[in-house]
């Protein structure tokens, strides 16, 4: 009888023990998880997204990465190749950065070395919960604030704690994140986003999972690699909009090119109504008062994508400030904008038929970027994808928004 006391007393040992040792410090499983994917030299993995929607309802899809490390010049590089549904296929070789759409028949390339891995940066961020080439700490700390450890949960087989984040969101929106980081290899496996409105009612839910994941196997260098073909495609050389925008890095260069043929600094920006996803109208001449940022794009165009975090990043910094941030969709083909935003979890205006908008402001190629002052005068300008374009559109916002 006392022996089995013992072993009682034992297992209720046990058990508190492995009770007490469960619960993790959410911010050190980050920190792991960041040197867990920094020490990953390949990777091949699935990236399945689930977006629920009010307007869209639910829409599910997924693309295939393969990536790996590779050295130019001295420089830790991720080189990669993302096939999305819909026969589109990204590429970076460490010196070429090439974007082919079958369905539309056009590539968008550039062959730059330096500015086709400013490019790559872009997308390779989606990349870093798994295979990364650097270890910041100070960026973790930073951006992991507001977080819980909820417990364990079992993501495709995979062992892996829960995290929970609380975000202020963006006006009267709440915003709530989940973070899976695996047992085993410590890579975070899944990440889901909740965002609702003042009511409570889920206004959109954003989920993705990595999925068959392969780490440090063989990769061919061959993979990353796409041929262009002009007699195929239609294609688009960002190197030459790169060119036509000189020097990012001079403080003399002037703030438009003579050549870009846009509007000039200046002058009366064009005013126009246009209607929002819910068919509200939205009319430039009511916005006076307040800094606006106009981007003309397109769902088939990959340097307007490309550019879009950064205009995000832009909207969520300065709204409150008075930015307004407006995406004018124009020359559209058969995609849905509405639908594309709400999946990258983009929440600036979407303003939709912008084809008449985008004539008058003498658009002929996109991305195009406007600034237009608090006295509805153009002020600034930028053609295409082009380097530091975040660093150069906010040094001029932030002077617009200090004028009265």
């Amino acid at each position: 009888m006392k022996k089995t006391i013992n072993y009682l007393v034992l297992a209720i040992s046990i058990i508190l023990m492995a009770s007490c040792s469960s619960k993790q410090d959410p911010l050190q499983l980050f920190l792991d998880s960041d040197l867990a994917a920094s020490q990953n030299n390949a990777a091949e993995f699935k990236i399945a997204f689930d977006i629920q929607s009010e307007q869209q309802g639910n829409n599910k899809f997924s693309s295939v990465i393969f990536v790996k490390k590779i050295q130019r010049e001295g420089n830790d590089l991720l080189a990669f190749r993302i096939e999305e549904e819909g026969n589109t296929v990204i590429t970076f070789d460490g010196e070429s950065f090439v974007a082919t759409d079958e369905k539309n028949n056009t590539q968008t390339i550039s062959t730059k070395p330096m500015f086709a891995a400013e490019l790559a940066s872009r997308l390779v961020q989606n990349f870093y919960m798994i295979i990364d080439t650097k270890l910041d700490t100070a960026e973790i700390r930073e951006n992991s604030k507001n977080l819980e450890y909820i417990g364990t949960a079992n993501i495709n087989g995979d062992e892996c704690y829960h995290v929970k984040q609380s975000g202020e969101g963006h006006g009267e929106f709440k915003v709530e994140n989940h973070y899976y980081f695996s047992q085993k290899d410590k890579l975070m496996k899944k990440y889901s986003s909740e965002i609702r409105n003042k009511e409570n009612k889920l206004v959109q839910a954003v989920s993705y999972e990595i999925k068959e994941l392969k780490l440090n196997q063989p990769v061919e260098d061959k993979i990353f690699v796409q041929s262009i073909d002009s007699t195929k495609y239609a294609v688009t050389n960002l190197d030459t909009q790169h060119d036509m925008g000189g020097n990012p890095h001079s403080e003399d260069m002037k703030m438009e090119p003579e050549d870009t043929g846009l509007l000039k600094n200046g002058q009366n920006a064009p005013d126009w109504t246009l209607l929002d996803a819910s068919g509200k109208k939205v009319t430039l001449s009511q916005l006076k008062g307040k800094v606006v940022l106009l981007d003309f794009w397109a769902t088939w165009c990959t340097p307007c994508k490309m550019v879009m975090p950064s205009i995000q990043k832009l909207h969520e910094k300065y709204a409150g400030q008075g930015l307004v941030v407006i995406g004018i969709n124009s020359f559209e083909r058969d995609g849905d904008p509405v639908k594309y935003m709400k999946e990258q979890k983009f929440n600036y205006t979407l303003l939709l038929k912008g084809d008449d908008v985008a004539e008058s402001y003498k658009v002929q190629s996109i991305p195009t970027m406007y600034l237009i002052d608090k006295q509805g005068k153009i002020a600034h300008s930028e053609l295409g994808a082009v380097e530091n374009l975040e660093v150069k559109l906010e040094g001029t916002i932030k002077k617009l928004l200090a004028n009265k």
